[in-house]
């Protein structure tokens, strides 16, 4: 046993192992609860309780917003949030601006307000609605309010959501039928030796260039 290990056994510090902190990390992101200690990868604070993130869903990739209720030092997510498609968080951030009138709020969306409609009183608090729409074709509702300091937060950690966006839209992804799709000639002639999703990933990244 090292020193330094046998100083950690005499201060009872336990130290934890990447894979130990992944595997939590995980397991907390499977059941959409977290410690303040072991926020998992990809779930991005933007101020009280509020949490953006992205998420898969039968291969269908979606991002979050949503307020979650701390007890202790555990978050739980609540009712209050709602889910968009990704090409909606990206409209919403792309002007990288809090809208300060009517004019500037995001609008238009897939048809035009069909889908989420953004509003405002006074611009310092803004209420995100999420619509759909059911087999009778009546319309059920989604909402959460963020504050404009929330709103600049999502849009200062807006690559990073991006980044995690695309992380799993490539764990959805088919890498040999999507490898198929841009392949001149047999495919087993060039085919890489593996298809794992990191070498996946570089793979088409070169051959789409």
């Amino acid at each position: 046993m090292s020193e330094t290990h046998s100083e950690q056994r005499k201060l009872g510090k336990v130290v934890e192992s990447s894979a130990n902190k992944k595997a939590r990390r995980e397991v907390s992101k499977k059941y959409g609860k977290f410690t303040e200690d072991c926020i998992p990868d990809g779930v991005f604070p933007i101020g009280d309780d509020v949490f953006v993130f992205a998420s898969i869903y039968y291969d269908s990739v979606s991002v979050h917003i949503r307020r979650f209720k701390k007890y202790g030092k555990t978050y739980y997510p609540t009712p209050e949030g709602i889910t968009l498609d990704p090409q909606w968080i990206e409209y919403i951030m792309r002007k990288k601006k809090v809208p300060e009138s009517l004019e500037e709020l995001p609008s238009g969306l897939f048809p035009p307000e069909r889908h989420i409609q953004i509003t405002s009183e006074n611009f310092t608090n803004f209420t995100f609605k999420r619509i759909k729409y059911g087999p009778n074709k009546e319309p059920t509702f989604k909402e959460i309010s963020i504050s404009r300091e929330q709103w600049a937060e999502m849009i200062e950690k807006y690559g990073a959501i991006e980044n995690a966006v695309i992380d799993n839209v490539f764990l959805c992804m088919d890498f040999l039928t999507a490898y198929k799709t841009f392949c001149e000639g047999p495919i087993e002639n060039a085919l890489p030796f593996s298809l794992d999703v990191s070498l996946g990933q570089r793979y088409l990244t070169q051959i789409l260039k």
